[in-house]
């Protein structure tokens, strides 16, 4: 079993079952040709995970390669830009989120996590291929563009079920 926890903004660890994931938006974005995004500022976590095609990201300034599978975390305050690198399409999957943590003084106050991220190689996440990160990805995204409530709190739990899979295949910890 790998230890995963965070570390809060007072250099607090919270562990996972101390936390609660907050899906909020989720979009579905493909690109076709050369095309280029500006950098974007997050404000929230970003999950990027990428379905079909090859190309670039851009996070905080030091390029990586995109390819299909590949996932990309990005904590509030990171900048990040896209980029095609083929004639092809790239199709990817990106999730807005917020993470929120038990305060030390009470378990019944939340507070959010902001300074905590995931160990990764510069932003990616080595995912395994059991993981089926696509089709997962797909479910969260039918669920969210869903008509109704029910549906978008179907998508926050599919959501969890996907960092579930995420973090289970991963062979670091939090920070």
């Amino acid at each position: 079993m790998i230890h995963l926890e965070l570390k809060s903004k007072d250099n607090d660890e919270i562990g996972l079952e101390g936390m609660i994931f907050k899906l909020r938006g989720a979009e579905q974005i493909r690109h076709g040709h050369i095309f280029r995004t500006q950098p974007r500022l997050t404000i929230s976590h970003v999950l990027l995970a990428v379905k079909s095609g090859e190309g670039r990201i851009t996070i905080e300034g030091e390029q990586h390669s995109l390819s299909p599978d590949s996932v990309f975390v990005c904590k509030p305050g990171q900048t990040y830009g896209l980029e095609t690198t083929s004639a092809d399409y790239l199709e990817l999957y990106l999730f807005r989120f917020d993470i929120f943590s038990e305060t030390n003084r009470s378990r019944k106050r939340m507070q959010m996590v902001m300074e905590g991220e995931l160990h990764t190689d510069k932003g990616r996440i080595a995912v395994p291929s059991t993981v089926q990160t696509a089709e997962r990805c797909e479910a969260v995204y039918s669920y969210w563009k869903g008509d109704s409530g029910l549906e978008r709190f179907r998508s926050s739990l599919v959501f969890q079920e996907l960092l579930y899979y995420i973090l289970g295949g991963m062979d670091q910890s939090f920070l």
